[in-house]
């Protein structure tokens, strides 16, 4: 087990605690699977070149999605640590420099991609690969919002809000596999895409959770300006609707251990 750094405490940090920080960029990561598992399964039965390329694309934004989340890891590890403000605001100085630093990087790897595939596309005549890089065309921009929902999820649950991720993730997989169905075979007034429509499907559906995050951080920022401005000031154990009020000096296992 790992021991919390703060000067003064033995405190061991619980297995239970640790779980509560790394599940959601966890199942951020799960969740980028599934939607490649679905985009697949719904693919199927388009055309075989069709499915080739999908699992391929898929295959391929695997390797910068995950470069992203990489990137997070230190935000992962600041943001329960880090203590409310001397007003009794919530810190957001982390999710500021996370948004500020990873945001960019992935939005220019969302271009590039979006670049690179619509190049390949009308360079190269093998029908697989001309399915994998329409599908990355269409999922490329979802690079932006899966890296900022997944920096919003981790602040959110270092807030309280341990089922925002959850949230989203049931979200975004009926979505996808909604707007999929839709765009890949053309159902109603929408235009048949193929593999295009299956990454325009996934992008969308990460673009929706990120309603909820906004709503559940809204309304975590308006119960924290209706909270009393000094932390120290409620008694030990007993925490305003929703958040978690402890003194700047505690460490995050003991600010957990009364939940």
């Amino acid at each position: 087990m790992a021991r919390t750094d703060s000067p003064g405490h033995g405190r061991l940090l619980r297995p239970g605690v640790l779980f509560t920080y790394t599940w959601p960029p966890l199942l951020a990561a799960i969740g980028s699977v599934v939607l490649g598992v679905t985009d697949s399964l719904l693919i199927a039965h388009y055309s075989t070149s069709a499915l080739a390329g999908v699992a391929l694309g898929a295959a391929l934004y695997e390797l910068p999605i995950n470069a992203l989340l990489g990137a997070l890891m230190a935000y992962r590890i600041l943001a329960p640590r880090q203590p409310q403000g001397d007003d009794g605001g919530l810190e957001t100085g982390g999710l500021a420099i996370a948004l500020k630093r990873v945001l960019p990087f992935a939005a220019l790897l969302s271009c590039a991609g979006v670049a690179a595939s619509a190049w390949g596309f009308f360079t190269l005549s093998d029908a697989t690969w001309s399915a994998a890089l329409s599908y990355s065309a269409g999922r490329a921009p979802s690079l932006v919002t899966e890296i900022a929902g997944a920096t919003m999820a981790i602040a959110l649950v270092a807030w309280g809000r341990t089922s925002v991720p959850l949230i989203a993730f049931l979200i975004s997989g009926p979505a996808n596999l909604l707007l999929d169905a839709v765009l890949i075979y053309g159902l109603g007034p929408a235009p048949e895409l193929g593999a295009f429509g299956a990454g325009i499907g996934s992008t969308i559906s990460t673009i929706l959770p990120l309603f909820s995050s906004r709503a559940s951080s809204q309304d975590t920022a308006h119960r924290t300006n209706r909270a009393p401005k000094s932390a120290g000031a409620m008694p030990s154990g007993q925490s305003s609707p929703g958040l978690q009020w402890a003194p700047r000096s505690w460490t995050t296992a003991e600010m957990l251990s009364s939940r």
